[in-house]
């Protein structure tokens, strides 16, 4: 169980280099889709998760409904509110801050997998409360 669960996490954060180093050099355009893009792949994490996790909880679906149904809420919300485009950079700081506080608070549990979509949703914050302009400004 543990093993099917360290491979799924390691096939992700392999994903995620391989998108990050097939990434354009960053220019304003090119850094405006990154957001959009950590915060879906945040979201698959988080359903790989639930899914690699799932068979260990045969008879209390309960606990895991609320294990997964919190995570699964913070990434849907902050996807929502980027396709809204309303509030996009706070309601994503706080779904990441949910997500790792929910994370490091089941962690002795298997709630500790879900700290990999709550570091992708901080980073899709950090990166949605830049401005165009001030991007263009740090590029040569």
């Amino acid at each position: 169980m543990m093993a099917s669960v360290a491979v799924a996490l390691v096939l992700m954060v392999g994903v995620i280099a391989a998108a990050v180093r097939l990434c354009p050099v960053p220019n304003a355009t090119a850094l405006r889709g990154v957001p959009r893009l950590l915060r879906v792949l945040a979201l698959a994490c988080v359903l790989v998760i639930s899914a690699v996790i799932a068979p260990a909880f045969k008879g209390g679906w309960g606990f895991f409904l609320i294990l997964a149904a919190i995570p699964l809420a913070c990434c849907l919300g902050a996807l929502a509110a980027d396709l809204t485009g309303r509030g996009v950079a706070l309601s994503t700081t706080v779904a990441a801050l949910v997500l790792l506080l929910w994370s490091l608070l089941t962690g002795l549990g298997m709630g500790f997998y879900f700290l990999l979509p709550a570091v992708l949703l901080g980073a899709a914050a950090s990166l949605s409360s830049w401005d165009a302009k001030d991007v263009t400004r740090m590029v040569p």
